[in-house]
């Protein structure tokens, strides 16, 4: 038996098709979205490693900007907001991220974004006070070519000598932009009951 299912995707969209065991196939319906209720999170604190946690509101900056140009890995973004909506379901729109992230809800993992347009959908959402984390991952670019001065004083240690990065140093320093750029807002969903595209 074979059954299709049509979709329509907007750009970077997954979806998720389910077989329900009786040989019927569909796809979850994408919520309904309510951007006029939307919730823009505009105060994190941010932890810069090894420089500990600072304050940042919008427009949040680039790690350049903030002196860490060279650094690669992960940077955590924390802030408190309050659910007071109908609904129990949000879309977490992140915005502009460089490179990837994964979001914690009060401590639980909720799920990764590494592809535009950097939307996760939450459930459970309860009334009241909730903690949000977001880990945001840049690339070893940065290492490498984050700022003139690191990529120099690679270059004079002699690390660059019989390898092909610098024919890279070009598109490398396109990538050198890294963090939670946003802006980030919990826009409110409603889940519909039926299985339509």
């Amino acid at each position: 038996d074979h059954s299709a299912v049509q979709l329509k995707f907007s750009p970077g969209e997954s979806r998720l098709i389910v077989h329900d065991g009786t040989g019927n196939q569909y796809a979850l319906p994408r919520p309904r979205m309510d951007h006029s209720q939307s919730l823009l999170l505009d105060a994190w604190t941010l932890e810069i490693p090894d420089k500990g946690s600072i304050n940042i509101v919008n427009p949040l900056p680039s790690w350049n900007e903030l002196g860490c140009g060279d650094y690669s890995g992960f940077m955590r973004y924390n802030t408190e907001f309050t659910w007071d909506q109908e609904t129990s379901h949000a879309i977490l729109a992140l915005g502009d991220v460089r490179y990837a992230a994964t979001i914690y809800l009060d401590g639980k993992d909720m799920g990764s974004c590494i592809f535009t347009p950097f939307m996760l959908r939450l459930s459970g959402l309860r009334r009241g006070k909730h903690i949000l984390e977001i880990r945001v991952l840049n690339t070893l670019a940065n290492s490498v070519c984050g700022t003139e001065e690191r990529y120099m004083q690679l270059e004079k240690r002699g690390v660059f000598i019989g390898t092909y990065a610098p024919l890279y140093l070009k598109l490398d320093r396109q990538k050198v932009i890294s963090g939670l750029l946003g802006p980030v807002e919990l826009i409110p969903a409603y889940i519909r009951k039926d299985h339509s595209k």
